[in-house]
């Protein structure tokens, strides 16, 4: 993942809409839980809208479990540190 990406974006909206250090702090605190949820959106969708059996299996697989683990791997963790810092 890139770091500098995600900080510039962070950047760039606080351009145009101030986000306080505790909204930062916030948003970086909810962002694995944002991810879980889609996730589970995107298997529910796979699973109940196109009846893909296949493709639910790797939004489970993937996106959900996979993006958890990253998340608690150093390079996400890296990441949620570099946005508690921005803050």
């Amino acid at each position: 993942v890139r770091v500098d990406i995600a900080l510039a974006l962070l950047a760039g909206y606080r351009a145009i809409v101030p986000l306080s250090a505790e909204r930062v702090h916030l948003l970086a605190d909810l962002l694995p839980i944002v991810q879980l949820d889609f996730a589970l959106s995107e298997v529910e969708y796979f699973e109940a809208v196109t009846h893909s059996p296949a493709n639910a299996d790797v939004a489970y697989h993937t996106f959900l479990l996979g993006h958890a683990d990253w998340f608690i791997s150093l390079a996400g963790q890296g990441l949620l540190k570099a946005l508690h810092a921005a803050a």
